[in-house]
């Protein structure tokens, strides 16, 4: 039986349409994952949830794309 986890990541993201750039990344690597952002927050929250999430993925994605992110506990 696996369970679902919730990541949340802080994130230097500023726009809507990085957005949807970022999002669509990280569907492709994890298509059954719920994924969004909270840009209302200070810290830009990108949010994901779903079964054997790679912390690492996450963050070397952004990263390709040229962005920074760092996992909130």
């Amino acid at each position: 039986m696996s369970f679902e986890m919730i990541h949340i990541f802080k994130t230097d993201v500023q726009h809507q349409h990085d957005t949807n750039k970022i999002t669509d990344a990280l569907f492709k690597i994890y298509p059954q994952y719920r994924i969004n952002f909270d840009l209302d927050d200070c810290d830009n929250i990108l949010r994901i949830e779903g079964e054997e999430i790679s912390t690492n993925v996450i963050i070397n994605c952004l990263a390709v794309l040229g962005y920074e992110c760092t996992e909130l506990y």
